[in-house]
């Protein structure tokens, strides 16, 4: 028989010894551990009262009332708690609706107060073409102006409409005004610019022409092209201007 199995064979017949012996070789503190077995038990049976105590305890009228007091001032808080969301909410969506409403007025009162500066701009421009342009014009062809007070009266003409033209491009847009609408207005008033602009242009083409003694038909009707194009540049951004208005107000 090899090393190894007579070692084996000495761990079996030491185990079995163990067993028929009572465990008493390997177990000097057998009474330690029955002691404790003791204990475990007894804590056992101390938890199994409890429950039991527990059980009765719950079924008991006073548990009973108890534990509906209980779940009763569990719900009332939780509907106080779901109250004051509410009103929070409610005061917060009154707070923003008078806030937007507000802005909306603030709105409204800016863009009024930047048409009027629009509407100075095109009621300077309509007055110097009416009483330079037109006049000048009527009275030329009328033999009752001179060639000279006819050249003044042009130049003075687009100088003034140079001046016109910037009192558009000075319109500032408001802070108030929303982005959109923001956008629109400087469109507008460039637009409305860009009608002075084109007015000073045709005045000048038809001064230069004069100046040079060079009065044709074809200088005649070029000049009344590019006025006529200004014309037209009027009448779009007037009626975007209008369409912005109707969708201010009507918020």
């Amino acid at each position: 028989m090899k090393t190894w199995q007579k070692k084996v064979l000495a761990v079996v017949c030491v185990f079995i010894l163990w067993v028929m012996a009572g465990n008493d070789f390997f177990s000097p503190n057998k009474d330690k551990v029955e002691k404790r077995r003791e204990e475990i038990r007894q804590e056992q049976a101390e938890r199994e009262r409890r429950a039991e105590e527990e059980r009765k305890y719950r079924e008991t009228p006073e548990y009973k009332a108890a534990k509906e007091a209980e779940q009763k001032a569990a719900e009332e808080k939780r509907l106080a708690e779901q109250k004051a969301a509410e009103e929070t909410k409610a005061q917060e969506e009154a707070e923003h609706e008078v806030r937007q409403r507000e802005q909306i007025e603030a709105e409204k009162y800016a863009f009024q107060d930047w048409k009027a500066k629009l509407y100075s701009g095109s009621e300077a421009v309509d007055e110097h073409w009416e009483s330079l342009w037109q006049y000048t014009l009527t009275s030329a062809s009328n033999g009752q102006m001179d060639a000279q007070t006819v050249f003044q009266n042009l130049r003075e003409l687009e100088h003034n409409l140079i001046e016109d033209e910037m009192i558009f491009h000075n319109a500032t847009i408001p802070e108030e005004m929303s982005e959109t609408h923001a956008k629109t207005m400087n469109t507008i008033k460039q637009g409305l610019a860009d009608w002075a602009r084109l007015r000073r242009k045709g005045c000048e083409h038809f001064r230069l022409a004069f100046a040079s003694g060079d009065i044709t038909p074809q200088v005649m009707q070029e000049s009344l092209d590019i006025i006529n194009q200004s014309d037209a540049v009027l009448l779009s951004s007037t009626a975007k201007l209008i369409v912005l208005e109707e969708e201010i107000n009507n918020r």
